[in-house]
């Protein structure tokens, strides 16, 4: 649950360390998804298969020896992807694209009343549900409207005796 295939397709001719990080994550480090090797020969590219998260988007940092890439992408759940990781016509410039190879599956038949928030800690990452602004917002005005009408019945009651 929760998880989606990417297949990364390495056709330059280095090895790809493939990391990822979360977009709810803040000032976390990349966690390394693992390392795609170099292409065999031109139009042969090595693969390499991995689980990712569907649960945040998502930024996936391609490194090695000649560039860093960085790409921003929401893997839906159960959903087959491909990353291809290209040199152009000049063999100085990568280019990366994510493809849908199979599209996701939506299990959610209501949105969560819970979101996670995660923190990088010296000792590793932390998470924690939090409940979102909206629903504390809605017991606020909630409070406000019973006081008020409490308020004005006892002024009422005070005036009309």
């Amino acid at each position: 649950m929760d998880e989606a295939l990417l297949t990364v397709n390495n056709e330059v001719d280095t090895e790809v360390v493939v990391s990822w990080v979360s977009d709810r994550c803040y000032q976390c480090l990349y966690q390394q998804l693992g390392v795609v090797p170099a292409g065999s020969s031109p139009g042969q590219p090595s693969s390499a298969d991995f689980i990712v998260s569907t649960q945040h988007q998502m930024t996936l940092q391609l490194n090695n020896t000649s560039v860093k890439m960085e790409v921003p992408f929401h893997f839906g759940e159960h959903g087959n992807y491909s990353l291809w990781v290209k040199n152009l016509n000049d063999s100085s410039v990568v280019n990366c694209s994510v493809v849908t190879d199979e599209e996701a599956f939506n299990s959610y038949i209501r949105e969560s009343r819970f979101h996670t928030a995660c923190v990088r800690e010296l000792d590793g990452l932390r998470c924690i549900r939090v409940t979102p602004p909206s629903v504390h917002t809605a017991v606020l005005i909630a409070f406000v409207i019973f006081a008020g009408l409490a308020l004005m019945s006892t002024i009422g009651r005070t005036i009309y005796g």
